[in-house]
């Protein structure tokens, strides 16, 4: 199944110089109704929505949960995380640029149809049409979803309030004194834009070919309209995948006070809804573990991996690489994983390593032996090797050793994850740079979204209609990782409670340095989660590793929620505040 990626975004300017002649304004510096509404301007309007979204792998989430700490110690990350999150201090926040993108949304939608897409045919100038509000549709509900994730909350009157939803762009001459809308009337507009883009936009893109029983013209039209050179471009696919995560939002326990099952249970039937297009669980390959790394010999084939379902375009560059990579290989150790994160990685029997260690085998004194082999993937531990080199963080003599340089790691680990071993920095040899791509959405977090749904509303052993259980996908994303089978710790867990917390941890893993630990810890609001200190390891007096606090996390209760910025707050009464900012 061929899977999309984003198109290298146009520029507007760029698309404007195709013709000299619309670059010559009228006397009064404006352009003829004529000229404004030709197809090349108009689908740069939408193009410049699509600029919204990130080209690159950005870290800086993660600094704020327990997963991460940074050397770079004048991260304006730290100082949020370390107390100083505030609606003045909210540098993550979407609220700006999201209603600026927003606007290009409405202005787009509001003109589509007074544009010639096509002189060819009215069927394929129609399709183009229907192609477009579809995509824009799609990402209005991305847009509106992040102002839900970084800006619902409730205010000081009880109520869980959203975003002001706009439909229409706004004049001079409009109220522009915006009431919130409730965060129950948010989701509903966000799940009505999913709908309306489902109902027009092709599962994915790809040519058809000719063939006796279709008309020539009709595939001419088709591939024209959805065919393959559009798969860097939103499709249903990504829009069902979206919705599952605004419903698992949805149904947490930080938008969902009443703790009604049914939101759940809409969180599983969507997410069942993408499992079905991917075959459940049946095509999980430990290939897959490496998504982020680019396999060219099926790009050549226009296939990518079924894992990615929405990523940006390729960059090619070695930014990671050299943020990233230990002193001794040239790099600025920049993200450095915490003990908590290890910690968390089971063994390779699958049992916890707080568990008796006659049961899990863990042994302190070679702690990261016989450990879940994501462990060593996605994190360079003292002893690891990269690029064939073996990285030393806990020895006094090595530049990788906690605080030896400022580029040495603070917490005794390193980032392994999203680093491709084929980049060269050494300014000794010839250096070297590979494709890198942000990832968006991957079917890995939608088997999750399903499992942590249907246990909330069935237990582990309940499912939704034909699809697997929530113990049944946590075997095969556990078997894929090479957890030893049977998995007697999986077998083990009978309550929802339990499997809830498994299922939490495998979503930690999982999904580690994708920028959903502090999401997903906000969502489940547990704050003594959110405010547990960061921990690193060092060498006690007898060489044995321990654990140290690196750094403190100072939350307040009411950060939960993030705030709506001071600019916006104070401009209108009716722009309600979150509690607490």
């Amino acid at each position: 199944m061929k899977r999309t990626r984003i198109l290298p975004l146009v520029i507007s300017a760029m698309l404007l110089s195709a013709c000299d002649d619309f670059l010559e304004p009228e006397a009064n510096n404006t352009y003829p109704q004529d000229q404004l509404y030709t197809a090349q301007y108009w689908e740069g309007i939408l193009l410049n929505a699509y600029d919204y979204l990130p080209d690159n792998m950005s870290f800086n989430e993660d600094l704020l949960s327990d997963d991460a700490v940074t050397n770079n110690l004048g991260s304006q990350y730290i100082t949020i995380a370390t107390g100083n999150l505030s609606a003045t201090n909210y540098p993550h926040g979407k609220w700006t640029r999201g209603f600026e993108n927003l606007h290009y949304i409405n202005l787009f939608l509001e003109h589509v149809d007074e544009v010639t897409w096509s002189y060819v045919s009215e069927d394929r100038n129609r399709y183009h049409i229907q192609r477009l509000k579809g995509e824009a549709y799609g990402l209005r509900a991305y847009l509106e979803f992040n102002l839900l994730k970084y800006h619902a909350g409730i205010t000081n009157d009880g109520t869980l309030a959203g975003y002001p939803i706009i439909r229409k762009t706004l004049s001079p001459s409009d109220d522009w004194k915006l009431a919130r809308n409730t965060f129950e009337e948010c989701l509903d507009s966000i799940y009505a834009d999913c709908e309306r883009a489902i109902s027009v936009l092709p599962d994915n893109y790809q040519d058809i070919e000719f063939n006796d029983t279709i008309d020539p013209e009709t595939v001419i039209d088709y591939n024209k309209t959805y065919g393959l050179r559009f798969s860097n471009r939103i499709n249903a696919t990504i829009v069902k995948s979206l919705r599952s995560r605004v419903a698992l939002y949805a149904a947490s326990p930080s938008f969902n006070p009443d703790a009604e099952a049914n939101r759940w249970e809409a969180a599983a039937i969507y997410a069942g809804e993408v499992m079905e297009m991917f075959g459940e669980v049946d095509n999980l390959t430990p290939k897959s573990l490496t998504f982020y790394l680019k396999q060219e010999s099926h790009e050549e084939a226009g296939v990518i991996d079924p894992e990615i379902i929405w990523k940006s375009k390729y960059s090619t560059n070695r930014s990671l690489e050299v943020s990233n990579y230990p002193p001794s290989l040239y790099g600025g150790g920049s993200i450095n994983p915490s003990h908590n994160l290890v910690a968390a990685f089971p063994m390779q029997n699958g049992y916890p390593i707080t568990v008796d260690t006659a049961t899990s085998k863990f042994d302190p004194e070679n702690p990261y032996e016989n450990r879940d082999p994501r462990l060593s993937t996605y994190i360079l531990y003292d002893g690891g090797t990269l690029e064939g080199e073996m990285i030393l963080t806990l020895a006094d003599s090595s530049y990788d050793a906690v605080g030896v340089l400022e580029t040495s790691t603070r917490s005794g680990y390193y980032l392994k994850k999203f680093l491709n071993e084929r980049v060269q920095i050494d300014p000794g040899r010839t250096m070297t740079s590979v494709d890198h791509f942000a990832i968006y959405i991957r079917y890995t977090e939608i088997l999750l979204n399903y499992a942590e749904a249907v246990n909330e509303v069935y237990g582990p052993d309940g499912k939704i209609g034909t699809h697997p259980t929530a113990r049944e996908v946590i075997a095969a994303i556990r078997a894929r990782a090479g957890i030893t089978q049977p998995d007697e710790y999986l077998a083990s867990i009978s309550s929802k409670e339990e499997f809830r917390e498994l299922v939490k941890n495998e979503r930690r893993i999982e999904l580690c340095f994708e920028n959903h630990r502090y999401w997903d810890i906000r969502r489940w609001k547990e704050m003594t989660t959110l405010t547990d200190p960061v921990l690193g390891i060092t060498l006690d007096a007898d060489s044995t590793i321990v654990d140290k606090q690196i750094e403190e996390r100072r939350y307040q209760d009411y950060m939960i929620y993030g705030p709506i910025p001071y600019n916006e707050a104070i401009k209108y009464e009716e722009l309600v505040q979150n509690a607490g900012y």
